[in-house]
């Protein structure tokens, strides 16, 4: 019985482990990704005074950092999907980095969303703080803690785990 008991429990720690584990730990249900990309850059699509604001990764000579959320799957409910997104800077020479207020603003982090829902589009970061270390040259360990402000509500956003090199394509 004791027997029983033992390989039951060392085939449950076993199957629990994961080797894809990125330590991602956030406030919001769904699926997340956490990537960042070299010889990049942030850029508005179009003009900054015409809603929906609009911005995407491009080339260029920075980090891009990449939080991607999905959530929202559920088949018996129409439009209920969302995908959520924050994207920033970083020089290619720093180690670590940590954001707050004017650094939003000089190292392009936005938030994005897109669902069936308002407000869509990009907002600049100004609240919170991101902070980061490098690991190694293909992982960075990263804590975002940002609040969105929409006209009609806040967004509390709190994230954190490895990020992984993600080739341009």
């Amino acid at each position: 019985m004791r027997t029983s008991f033992l390989l039951f429990l060392t085939i449950c720690i076993f199957f629990s482990c994961s080797s894809d584990d990125d330590g991602i730990q956030s406030n919001l249900p769904g699926e997340i990704e956490l990537t960042f990309t070299e010889n990049s850059r942030v850029q508005i699509l179009n003009n900054p005074n015409i809603a929906p604001l609009l911005v995407e990764v491009t080339d260029g000579d920075l980090l891009v950092f990449n939080y991607s959320r999905s959530d929202g799957f559920d088949n018996s409910i129409a439009d209920d999907e969302i995908d959520e997104l924050i994207v920033f800077e970083v020089d290619p020479n720093s180690n670590s980095f940590s954001y707050s207020g004017q650094d939003f603003i000089d190292n392009n982090a936005y938030y994005s969303r897109s669902c069936f829902c308002l407000p869509v589009g990009a907002v600049q970061i100004q609240t919170g703080t991101i902070s980061g270390t490098r690991i190694s040259n293909q992982e960075w360990s990263i804590v975002i803690n940002v609040t969105i402000d929409f006209e009609s509500f806040t967004q509390l956003i709190n994230v954190s785990g490895i990020y992984r090199l993600k080739q341009n394509s």
